[in-house]
């Protein structure tokens, strides 16, 4: 997946600096990508990353019973629930089978010239917990909320330079309500790994 946004990338712009980011599963691509074009060592570099909610857990997951595991959508139709949810399965299978690419951070095991250093990495995490059908259970999204990283440093030491927070949960971040916040946020992080 990471090679195919890098060939739509390259269609848009072949040389000079850019910036990536993602929400949830989009942070990881966007460390993965990242990677993969600092390690071309081509004219396209990578500047800085942005990290929207993007929560790194090197422990196995378990398997999810999404009737009462599953994150409340209040207003969404049952089709649409559905399609969300096997798409989130998937998601996190991804997520599981990932192995994060060697960085050459300052606790790397990996020194050496052909190990790229990070670009500055930004983190904006959601302050809230996602609100689940069941009260007693905690959405695999959170399971790292109590993190300061959302896990990264089970990763990466010194991968994350800065860390914001935006009102609202996982699945709330860029509601209406929210916009304001996660907004000032995201000029912030822009700000903080901003080219030049």
């Amino acid at each position: 997946m990471a090679r195919m946004y890098i060939r739509l990338i390259k269609k848009v712009m072949l040389r000079g600096d850019i910036v990536l980011g993602g929400w949830s599963f989009g942070g990881i691509l966007a460390v993965q990508i990242a990677h993969m074009l600092a390690m071309e060592n081509k004219r396209l570099r990578v500047s800085g990353i942005i990290l929207v909610d993007s929560i790194y857990s090197s422990t196995p997951k378990r398997v999810l019973d999404m009737d009462s595991q599953g994150p409340m959508m209040p207003g969404v139709t049952q089709d649409v629930k559905e399609k969300v949810l096997t798409s989130l399965i998937r998601a996190t299978c991804l997520c599981d089978e990932w192995q994060p690419p060697a960085w050459n951070t300052t606790d790397a095991k990996f020194h050496g010239k052909n190990v790229p250093i990070p670009p500055p990495v930004v983190l904006v995490r959601a302050k809230s917990l996602v609100p689940m059908v069941n009260p007693n259970e905690m959405c695999l999204l959170d399971k790292t909320r109590s993190m300061p990283y959302l896990g990264w440093e089970d990763a990466y030491e010194d991968f994350i330079i800065k860390v914001l927070e935006t009102c609202g949960d996982h699945y709330s971040i860029f509601d209406t309500p929210n916009v304001s916040s996660i907004t000032s946020c995201m000029c912030k992080a822009l700000e903080l790994v901003k080219v030049g």
